[in-house]
């Protein structure tokens, strides 16, 4: 019904006072269980990348993060998949990819979302990347120390972090 779909999209975390979260609550304040019989465990298997060119993007990734290409299609599809079996990265082309815009600015595509990478030597890391395509982002934070975080655009324009550990 449409009151069990409010429900259900409307669920809210609630806090404990240290920060962890307590437990799952509906809209009335009860507790919802999270392992619910009908829906069963629920995972965050992998993040999907649309891009105007799903192969070189692919190639990028894979290049970077040092992950096989394990399944791809004919439609510019392709999947990563982390060697400690953790999550997939998945490209997607899509012919009318607007690349965003970094930094943001109003009335132009904005990012949606962008990845942080921990890397252990951020030089060697940001020339590998530029080397497989990306490109150090012009527009660095100027809140963030440059020899510990550096903004590097993939050849879709997705902006992401190369960062050391502890940034």
């Amino acid at each position: 019904s449409r009151e069990d779909l409010a429900h259900s999209v409307r669920q809210i975390l609630t806090r404990s006072p240290g920060g962890g979260v307590r437990e799952t609550v509906g809209m009335d304040d009860s507790p919802v269980d999270r392992a619910q019989p009908n829906v069963g465990a629920v995972s965050l298997v992998g993040v999907c990348i649309d891009a105007a060119d799903g192969e070189s993007v692919a190639a990028f990734y894979a290049g970077l993060l040092g992950w096989d290409i394990t399944a791809s299609d004919d439609n510019g599809w392709f999947q990563l998949h982390d060697p400690d079996g953790h999550i997939a990265l998945n490209i997607q082309q899509e012919a009318g990819y607007e690349p965003p815009v970094w930094p943001e600015r109003s009335a132009q595509q904005q990012k949606m979302m962008h990845l942080e990478i921990e890397v252990q030597d951020l030089e060697r890391s940001l020339h590998r990347a530029v080397a497989l395509g990306g490109v150090e982002a012009p527009f660095q934070p100027p809140d963030r120390d440059r020899d510990r975080l550096r903004v590097v655009l993939d050849p879709a324009g997705h902006p992401l972090c190369l960062f050391i550990h502890g940034e």
